[in-house]
């Protein structure tokens, strides 16, 4: 497992929570307890390893996918919130990363979507120079596989039908 602790000054890396997940009380697996947390201000969770913050990246974004945030537009707008990022920038950004419009409700949530979503929202939260530095491939598969079984239908957007 890869920890990035000692290796940069990057906060999101050097947590090891390259999604600068907030601290709250959920039990992430590999979570450092908040008594342990050595973060600034105890604002952002902890982890032993690169893996496991990327898996809790993806598991969050599972989460939220199936509250209904299944465009990249309904996603990150809750990731990255406008009172604390250009999430406009931001969605465009994941959008062209992805290779996906950024309307588009997900057709399906496998290896790729999760791994190039992470790998997205890593560089934006990190920097793109340092996130394709210090976050090899392997980390993203790793953090997949140990995130377990994912089972996603897509709900069809409702259209606005109006009466005859």
């Amino acid at each position: 497992m890869t920890d990035l602790r000692r290796l940069t000054t990057i906060r999101g890396l050097r947590n090891n929570n390259p999604g600068n997940i907030r601290i709250s009380d959920t039990p992430w697996q590999g979570k450092i307890p908040k008594s342990l947390n050595t973060d600034k201000n105890k604002a952002f969770e902890q982890f032993e390893s690169l893996e496991y913050g990327l898996r809790a990246l993806m598991k969050n974004a599972y989460t939220w996918v199936l509250r209904g945030k299944n465009t990249l537009e309904k996603l990150i707008s809750v990731w990255a919130p406008p009172h604390e990022n250009h999430t406009g920038n931001y969605i465009d950004y994941v959008a062209k990363q992805m290779g996906i419009p950024k309307n588009e409700v997900f057709k399906t949530l496998d290896k790729k979507f999760f791994i190039s979503l992470a790998r997205a929202i890593t560089e934006m939260e990190n920097g793109i120079a340092a996130a394709q530095k210090l976050v090899p491939y392997s980390a993203y598969e790793e953090a997949y596989r140990i995130m377990g079984s994912t089972s996603y239908t897509p709900v069809p957007e409702k259209k606005n039908e109006s009466a005859s």
